[in-house]
């Protein structure tokens, strides 16, 4: 893409889970650690390397920074094609 003419182009795949504002604490905690023990099992870590992807986690403030970051990239590219949401 930068030999094309766009040196900042980015693209992200991402699955990821959200509760609901206000979801008691001791329950995202427990979603969190079930998540973290799914993404230790190498047999599902080489099932997202084979089908391209790399494994990972983002949690907390770190996944919801990153949700905010690509709101915002994609929020100009929308502009800049002129897209409405319908």
């Amino acid at each position: 893409m930068a030999e094309a003419g766009l040196p900042a182009y980015r693209s992200t795949s991402l699955t990821g889970m959200l509760v609901l504002r206000g979801t008691p604490g001791a329950i995202v905690d427990k979603v969190a650690e079930k998540l973290v023990s799914l993404m230790n099992f190498p047999a599902l870590q080489q099932q997202i390397i084979n089908g391209g992807s790399q494994p990972g986690l983002l949690m907390g403030e770190a996944f919801e920074r990153f949700l905010r970051e690509d709101m915002e990239c994609f929020g100009v590219v929308a502009k800049a094609a002129n897209l409405t949401a319908e």
